[in-house]
């Protein structure tokens, strides 16, 4: 079983609960294509956003995977312009893991 940790291992639990073994799956496959970078981390509060929000998951089911790191970099900057607040948030979060991540290699 992989480890993942925080909100990412919360989302993938969620969409389990609510039988989206599909968006699970596409997401544990964009994880790992985009494992320890920023963008994997961004993924999470997007993808966290539309599922709570109700909006349409084929981007997470079908689009995204076929996308290079430049065009999920876009994708990412495009939908951050819709909220100043989620970006800000996200950003935050991109810094305490990454905060996290170095102390923990510290002990």
């Amino acid at each position: 079983m992989v480890h993942h940790p925080m909100l990412e291992g919360i989302l993938l639990s969620e969409c389990e609960r609510l039988r989206q073994r599909s968006l699970a799956n596409k997401l544990i496959s964009l994880f790992r294509q985009f494992g320890g970078t920023e963008l994997r981390l961004k993924l999470v509060w997007l993808c966290w956003l539309d599922l709570m929000t109700g909006n349409c998951l084929d981007d997470w089911t079908e689009n995204l995977k076929r996308k290079s790191e430049k065009e999920l970099e876009e994708w990412i900057i495009n939908r951050q312009k819709q909220s100043a607040a989620l970006t800000d948030l996200m950003d935050q979060y991109v810094l305490l893991s990454y905060r996290t991540t170095v102390d923990d290699k510290r002990t």
